[in-house]
């Protein structure tokens, strides 16, 4: 049986109501799941199309998940809905350890962001913090490198992510890394805080354009 303490953390957890189906914003709508896995669109997403891969449990960060098949089924699966409605994309996740962290900036449920965009988003971000050490791996390998410890981690696509991914371990955590790098590439950086910026009509508009092709690929298999 769950503890008192971690049934209070799950009840408080937006991503636990979101993967129980207690949806409070129609942008908050399950896209695709499976018995350990959901997509839902991000909320403070300024690129529409800007998608979540989220755990069903109650976990900190994804480092586990990376060897599990069916997470990589459902990954290509939530991958090419993405993609079909928006092309190229790229992948990141905040790997946070402890709950309230800077890193994840207080976001304390694993998840993975796949966002529409089309260059060398990994370059973009070693240039915008030239002090951050990256090293290339898979994310297969991402729970023994990182030990327990924070990390980042990105790739220009989905495959990249299996073969070579970049990996930070976070030493100095910074807050929303990653949404400030494609912040400041789009023209605003000044919006980079989802807490500040919802972009909620963005993300309604993603999560109905999406839900659309989740319903015609299914009818096509069908």
């Amino acid at each position: 049986m769950a503890s008192k303490k971690i049934l209070e953390m799950k009840s408080k957890c937006r991503f636990c109501r979101i993967g129980a189906g207690e949806v409070h914003f129609d942008y908050d709508r399950i896209l695709m799941e499976t018995e350990d896995h959901f997509a839902v669109t991000s909320v403070g997403g300024f690129i529409e199309g800007w998608t979540l891969l989220c755990t069903k449990r109650h976990v900190l960060n994804l480092s586990s998940d990376y060897r599990n098949a069916a997470f990589q089924k459902f990954a290509g699966q939530v991958a090419n809905a993405v993609s079909d409605c928006y092309g190229n994309f790229v992948v990141f996740e905040h790997g946070v350890n402890r709950s309230e962290s800077l890193t994840g900036c207080g976001t304390d449920h694993a998840h993975m962001h796949l966002v529409p965009f089309s260059g060398d988003f990994a370059k973009i971000a070693i240039e915008f913090d030239p002090e951050r050490d990256w090293v290339i791996a898979s994310s297969q390998d991402i729970e023994r490198m990182a030990s327990g410890q924070e990390y980042l981690m990105m790739a220009n696509s989905l495959e990249d992510l299996s073969s070579s991914a970049y990996v930070s371990i976070v030493d100095q955590p910074k807050s929303q890394f990653f949404r400030k790098v494609l912040a400041s590439h789009v023209g605003l950086a000044a919006q980079s805080d989802y807490r500040l910026y919802p972009f909620a009509e963005r993300a309604r508009h993603t999560s109905d354009r999406l839900a659309a092709m989740v319903l015609e690929q299914h009818s096509a298999v069908a």
